[in-house]
């Protein structure tokens, strides 16, 4: 993502921040975290268990990653580039 310096005020080094959602460019979506979250909290006995887990049984994000696994995490991350092909809009 290119920002204009401008409108930056401060950068943050947070790896895997937006876990489970994907982060282009860096690692993909992890279904399966979604999928786990949909079975876990059908009922709102599993929504209380599943937040006391993942939300408030973690004080910091090291902690959400250790929770979450490395190996869930490493498997998630881009292996390789896969760069799209150049688009001219301009009409001619």
């Amino acid at each position: 993502m290119l920002v204009p310096g401008f409108k930056v005020t401060s950068v943050v080094h947070c790896p895997a921040y937006c876990h489970p959602s994907p982060m282009q460019g860096l690692y993909g979506r992890d279904h399966q975290f979604f999928h786990e979250y949909h079975t876990a909290t059908k009922t709102r006995e599993g929504f209380i268990d599943w937040i006391d887990k993942y939300v408030k049984g973690v004080d910091t994000h090291e902690q959400y990653l250790h929770l979450v696994g490395n190996t869930r995490l490493e498997a998630l991350k881009v292996k390789s580039e896969r760069l799209a092909s150049p688009v001219n809009y301009a009409s001619e």
